[in-house]
């Protein structure tokens, strides 16, 4: 019975930190901008676009019945936001609502300025679930991107949060510069 309950306690460690550890990435293609590698343990949204601007969202949902309720829960939250020089700030902003969303207290670090990460903590609320959360935002001024990503502190140090959102931010490959893609999206119909 001892070996039982040493190997289910083991276990279970194993599996909460490869949860974040076991980032293996897949590739996720951004519609017609390109393609970028995201944890395999996030899940695909449906892309929002607008005029002048796109969302690509991504999420993870705590598998556990606890945190069941009226609000679907998320551990973790990543997007991608395309925009064009007129549509920056409302992109960053939305990407941003997108991920913090839930997020109450959201407080920031000194802001480094440029593209460099801004990185902010408050307490993400869902039904039961009150748990403390990092939100971080990175820009790319130089391909129109924005990268933002939220995820539970319990799931994630701060070193670990960032270099999830690095490695997705490092990983874009274009296929069409932003303002190319945004166009097609345009002309295509897929704006609101």
């Amino acid at each position: 019975m001892r070996i039982l309950l040493i190997a289910l306690l083991a276990s279970t460690a194993w599996y909460g930190a490869s949860r974040m550890r076991g980032a293996s990435a897949t590739r996720r293609a951004l519609r017609e901008l390109g393609h970028v590698a995201v944890p395999r343990r996030l899940a695909d949204r449906e892309p929002e676009e607008r005029d002048g601007l796109a969302l690509f969202a991504f999420g993870r949902v705590p598998g556990s019945p606890q945190y069941m309720g009226s609000t679907t829960p998320y551990a973790e939250r990543l997007v991608v936001a395309a925009w064009t020089p007129t549509t920056r700030a409302e992109a960053a902003d939305r990407a941003l609502r997108t991920v913090a969303l839930g997020v109450e207290g959201l407080t920031w670090e000194a802001d480094a300025g440029g593209d460099a990460v801004a990185v902010g903590t408050g307490t993400y609320e869902a039904n039961m679930a009150r748990r403390p959360a990092w939100v971080l935002v990175r820009d790319d001024s130089a391909r129109g991107l924005t990268f933002a990503y939220m995820a539970w502190r319990r799931d994630a140090s701060r070193e670990a949060a960032l270099r999830t959102l690095e490695r997705v931010a490092g990983s874009f490959a274009p296929a069409l510069p932003t303002a190319e893609y945004l166009a097609l999206a345009r002309a295509r119909g897929g704006v609101r």
